[in-house]
């Protein structure tokens, strides 16, 4: 990986066998390139006194450093992803209603446990029926739900609200936004 500082380019990895593979230069590499490495500097100091700002440790010193700082931290998939032009989006944990696929596989299971005489070769095949049981119309209609939730949390709604909307706001020409929010 190459960062930019002015007019200076600092590369992190150490070519190897003639530049098919890099490795990771390693924190004193760098440290060592840009000047600021002392001898006796630890990787992390492990004390509690070891505080951000601080230049006690190897750790502090790179998190100074303003392309250290300015880096995202993506994982790897995520940047191959965003490299191709693509959007990544992480929906919070345990939110179910904000995943529609969660309640397209929640349709399949169902109709499996119906319809699975418990052997392993009918489950096989009932899973596979499960899949083509679920109607695109039925798929489209989970998205539809889960985009309303994104919504109502975008509105700044809590799932007790948005429950609650749901129930006294039926009609098409009534909206929750006004009165709840």
């Amino acid at each position: 990986m190459v960062f930019r500082i002015g007019d200076c380019f600092w590369d992190t990895t150490i070519p190897i066998s003639a530049g098919l593979i890099s490795a990771p230069k390693g924190m004193k590499r760098v440290l060592q390139e840009r000047g600021l490495w002392r001898i006796g500097l630890l990787k992390q100091c492990g004390t509690d006194e070891c505080v951000q700002g601080r230049d006690c440790c190897c750790l502090r010193i790179l998190e100074a450093q303003i392309d250290f700082k300015s880096e995202k931290s993506e994982s790897l998939p995520e940047l191959e992803i965003t490299k191709r032009v693509h959007e990544v989006i992480f929906y919070p944990r345990f939110q179910c209603e904000l995943y529609y696929m969660k309640f397209f596989w929640a349709a399949v299971k169902r109709y499996t446990r119906e319809n699975c005489s418990y052997s392993f070769s009918k489950l096989e095949e009932t899973i596979w029926e499960g899949l083509e049981s679920v109607s695109l119309k039925t798929i489209r209609r989970f998205a539809n739900r889960s985009r309303r939730w994104v919504q109502a949390y975008a509105d700044g709604l809590t799932k007790e609200q948005k429950v609650f909307a749901d129930k006294q706001y039926r009609s098409h020409r009534r909206e929750y936004k006004s009165s709840l929010v």
